[in-house]
């Protein structure tokens, strides 16, 4: 986000920009062996996946084409109610065809094993994944004392666990899950089946959401390959794909080719599935993410707000899922300045994610990392720095102290030091925020970027602006080449340069500088944003340094109509 900071000639307010401190950015999201997907992370950042597991309880095996007996009747009814929405009702049919199973004495423990299954990923469905891990440990241990099950409905499972796990951020414990599934299923069916990719897939979502992007990178171009060459490009599973790799991209600051895979995931989703289909809201979600972070906010909003019908429909109100585009739409509606409406947003998404995943999730650190921005941007500075710190210690537990998640809650505590006159508590957080993101993200990404405005803002305000003007210069850099050159963040490292010009009294740069920086927050933000008012005064009072006094009176009206609407 951006914060003012005084400049140097009293009554001056020179803008600051600093993307960095504000939203942690959010998305991954879901889909069906999960077929998992991954969301583009925004507010951006939060929850890698989701998922729907294949259903296991439908294997007839010989009995296919007779009668089905109870057992099958009721694990039939199950999941066809649990498709309609019909929750109540299938909860009931799955918890009979259970019941059924254990009256069976064990004469078919595989049954029993799909049943637990089945029962379980219902509870998962409906974001009960305490219920849900009970069931998938109880599903596991039958399937493995039973001789001869299928090994694929075995990692299946296995893989269903995992994700649970994942979505709980107990990631030590996911991983080595995701590796025995992926090496069974590679064992049972060859290194290019179908449901390789898928497993490729679900590995690579684990690893990005653990910031280890080369080797998810790696593994979702490998399950791309495999799906190319198994169903070509129109089948629904290549949109899969396609959504995880460009999310990936975003994630990696590659932002033209993430929008175009993106939205030719979404494309073929439209297309094959229909306008309200679940894995529609993902592919709504991730394209809206990449929007927003080029600061198309009109084009994203939108977006966003289909996404949350959409799961609203088919999730209902408390699911977590619709806490994911709870908290990306606040995010939009906070880059508008439409901060009353954010809060009613962020709030609702708190008290969802509390609910449903625990106060210590990494998705409820999110949420107060989004709430205490908003405070921050408000002057409400003791609110915001007890949800930064309390953000922060939760990702330091959850993600280890060197993780990118990390950086962004120690840049943004840092700059709330900053407003605060703190300078002494700011310096040390922005360091080690730095250097996280050149160590985890590279040196030429979006984020890094961030880092550098935020330690050039904290030199600029003790006007050592020489150690500050090499910082902003190599954030402008970054920005162009990642963002374009109209993006609002490009403006906003004009306009710490600028700002840094005015006060080494190098009023003709200063000049130039925020004429670029005005000429791209107007197209990008609107003349109505309170930022472009902000810059607009920078600009009179630095055409008054250069005596140009009438244009200096025109700004002055231009930003007096606008204060007053």
């Amino acid at each position: 986000m951006w914060n003012e900071a005084l400049g140097e000639q009293s009554g001056l307010i020179h803008t600051l920009s600093f993307p960095d401190s504000g939203f942690q950015r959010q998305v991954w999201a879901l889909t069906g062996l999960e077929r998992q997907e991954m969301k583009s992370k925004g507010i951006d950042k939060g929850g890698l996946v989701r998922v729907v597991f294949v259903v296991l309880g439908l294997s007839l095996g010989p009995q296919a084409g007779l009668a089905l007996d109870r057992w099958e009747e009721l694990t039939q009814a199950g999941l066809e109610l649990q498709q309609q929405g019909r929750k109540t009702e299938a909860e009931a049919k799955l918890w009979d065809a259970l019941n059924v199973a254990e009256e069976s004495g064990g004469q078919d423990a595989s049954r029993l094993a799909k049943s637990l299954h089945n029962l379980g990923a219902f509870f998962y469905d409906q974001g009960r994944y305490p219920e849900a891990e009970s069931l998938y440990q109880k599903a596991i241990a039958t399937a493995e004392e039973q001789p001869g099950f299928d090994q694929r409905d075995l990692a299946g499972m296995l893989n269903n666990l995992a994700l649970l796990y994942k979505n709980q951020s107990r990631l030590t414990e996911a991983e080595p899950l995701y590796l025995k599934s992926l090496a069974m299923v590679e064992a049972a069916l060859g290194l290019a089946h179908f449901d390789v990719a898928t497993s490729l897939n679900n590995l690579a979502g684990l690893y990005s959401y653990q910031g280890r992007y080369q080797k998810a990178e790696s593994l979702c171009r490998r399950s791309a390959a495999i799906l190319d060459a198994k169903v070509g490009d129109d089948h629904p599973e290549m949109s899969v794909a396609l959504s995880n790799l460009g999310a990936l991209f975003v994630e990696l600051g590659r932002f033209e080719d993430g929008e175009r895979l993106l939205r030719r995931s979404l494309e073929l989703r439209e297309r094959q599935l229909g306008t309200q289909h679940l894995s529609l809201a993902t592919s709504l979600n991730n394209l809206a993410g990449v929007y927003r972070k080029r600061g198309k906010y009109a084009a994203a909003a939108p977006l966003y707000s289909r996404a949350l019908t959409i799961w609203e429909r088919n999730r209902g109100q408390n699911h977590p899922d619709v806490a994911v585009a709870l908290n990306n739409l606040g995010v939009v509606l906070y880059e508008q300045a439409r901060y009353a409406e954010a809060e009613r947003v962020f709030q609702r998404a708190f008290g969802i994610r509390k609910n449903a995943l625990g106060p210590l999730h990494p998705g409820v650190a999110e949420c107060l990392n989004n709430l205490a921005s908003l405070y921050q941007i408000q002057k409400r500075y003791s609110e915001a720095g007890r949800m930064y710190r309390e953000s922060l210690a939760i990702c330091e537990k959850t993600f280890g102290p060197r993780h990118p998640e990390v950086a962004t809650r120690l840049g943004n505590l840092a700059e709330l030091y900053r407003l605060e006159g703190q300078a002494i508590n700011s310096e040390p957080l922005y360091r080690r925020a730095l250097d996280i993101r050149q160590v985890s993200l590279g040196e030429d990404h979006p984020e890094t970027a961030n880092s550098l405005d935020s330690l050039g803002g904290h030199y600029f305000d003790q006007k050592k602006y020489r150690d500050a003007e090499p910082l902003f210069r190599r954030a402008l850099t970054i920005r162009e080449k990642a963002l374009g050159t109209g993006h609002p963040d490009v403006a906003r490292s004009l306009k710490n340069l600028a700002a840094v010009c005015y006060g080494q009294k190098r009023y003709v740069e200063a000049e130039s500088l925020y004429r670029r920086s005005l000429a791209i927050l107007e197209s990008s933000l609107g003349p109505k944003h309170p930022e472009f008012a902000a810059s607009l005064q920078n600009y009179a009072e630095t055409l008054r340094k250069l005596k140009r006094q009438e244009e200096a009176v025109e700004v002055d009206g231009r930003v007096r109509g606008l204060l007053a609407k």
